[in-house]
């Protein structure tokens, strides 16, 4: 009996752990998509994507994720160990406890150190950031302008909703 609980414990962990791959590369390949389908301004050769992850304890626990673009020439003391690639750009992750979630997911790249800036730099970037819960369903978007061209993409895109998400966001 123990051994059988053991091992359907270790299965759902597995089974837990792959699932949030999934949702970070979903995620992550979306915004790359998005951002990049009109060509506007984001540049391959300067460019780099940066994603973020943690809990978040206010919202009992949930996995937060957040996604932008910045140029290295304004990166200055960002905390990363690895480099990977995304459809063509360079990505880094936020190190902290949850960036070996990461591992495994895109393909890793020499590092290299992509602080590049000499001063401190402040801008609005544009940034995708997700609250989403155990069954990787989007509960909340930060920074989110009611924009439906973004939640029909995320639809297209197989995204799962929350059953609170349209009262979570006031869009009731």
């Amino acid at each position: 009996m123990k051994t059988t609980l053991s091992i359907l414990l270790i299965l759902i962990s597995v089974l837990s752990f792959s699932q949030d791959k999934k949702t970070i590369k979903n995620f992550v390949e979306s915004f790359v998509e998005y951002r990049t389908k009109d060509g506007g301004f984001i540049k391959k050769d300067s460019d780099v994507l940066i994603v973020g992850m943690m809990f978040r304890q206010e919202f009992q626990n949930y996995k937060s994720l957040s996604i932008w673009f910045d140029s290295s020439e304004l990166l200055k003391d960002f905390p990363y160990k690895n480099v990977y690639q995304v459809k063509g750009f360079k990505m880094i992750v936020e190190e902290n406890e949850l960036a070996k979630n990461f591992n495994g997911i895109f393909k890793k790249l020499p590092y290299e150190n992509l602080n590049l800036s000499k001063t401190d730099i402040n801008y609005d970037s544009q940034t995708w950031s997700f609250l989403f819960n155990s069954k990787n369903e989007i509960e909340l978007i930060y920074g989110f302008t009611a924009n439906k061209d973004l939640l029909d993409f995320l639809k297209l895109k197989n995204f799962k909703f929350a059953k609170d998400f349209k009262k979570n966001m006031g869009i009731d």
